[in-house]
């Protein structure tokens, strides 16, 4: 619940992305477009258990919300005061893998993940660290409706594993001058042993021509939905980036 131009709103919605056993917070795979100290309100997850749903109660001034999956409560918080939530209920961050110059010798995989806007596909190639590494195909992504939304995920090839720092940079080539976005990119890395670490998420999104060359070729979208101050945009046929995407703990 929020004040906006003097007026009361109360908003709660849920999409639907996709099912896991746990439930994985937004900002772990996700470029967050909000101030962190907004969360309490706009937090959401990425994906969790399925049949999820929100069961609110009003008591007079009182209004509480549980976010359920059937009978489980995931979180639960409440208000009496428009503009002031309490946590009732909230999931314990996810434990972490720590990562060090020694243990990142020791990933036996590596993988680049992204979710692109690209309307007739494109082919990328992805260098780690100032080395070409591997190619993807991006899309094609409908227009309107998909676009920064599915994941791509682009293997490093085992021989390449070498390459990983703590702190890494990713470049993206566009050799047949295809225009597309990309964001919400990070790295994930697999120990002999199950464990996974990734890094944060890239903070922005690059962009492979200028607004006015998209607009030139009727391909509009990405510059729409995403903000100015969030997108880094080279001129057609340039390399993208870097993106900097490190191992270090927050």
């Amino acid at each position: 619940m929020r004040r906006f131009d003097g007026a009361t709103l109360t908003q709660i919605q849920g999409v639907s992305c996709q099912a896991s056993p746990e439930l994985v917070p937004m900002e772990e795979r996700r470029t967050l477009m909000i101030p962190r100290e907004e969360l309490s309100y706009y937090w959401g997850y990425l994906s969790g258990p399925p049949a999820g749903l929100f069961l609110v109660t009003v008591d007079g001034e009182r209004v509480r919300v549980q976010f359920r999956s059937g009978a489980k409560i995931l979180r639960e918080f409440e208000w009496r005061e428009p503009g002031r939530i309490t946590d009732i209920k909230k999931p314990e961050p996810r434990p972490s893998v720590a990562v060090t110059e020694a243990t990142i010798k020791q990933a036996t995989a590596a993988t680049l993940a992204l979710c692109a806007w690209a309307e007739d596909g494109a082919e990328v190639g992805v260098s780690l660290n100032g080395e070409r590494v591997a190619t993807g195909q991006l899309g094609p992504t409908m227009r309107n409706s998909n676009a920064f939304a599915g994941e791509k995920r682009i293997s490093i090839p085992r021989e390449k594993l070498k390459l990983l720092r703590l702190d890494n940079a990713v470049t993206l080539d566009n050799p047949n001058r295809a225009i597309f976005g990309v964001g919400h990119a990070y790295l994930d890395i697999k120990f002999v042993d199950g464990r996974t670490a990734r890094t944060a998420v890239s903070n922005r999104f690059l962009f492979s021509a200028t607004q006015a060359e998209g607009n030139s070729s009727g391909k509009t979208e990405g510059w729409r939905i995403i903000p100015p101050d969030a997108l880094v945009s080279v001129n057609l046929g340039q390399s993208l980036g870097p993106m900097h995407l490190s191992f270090r703990p927050k």
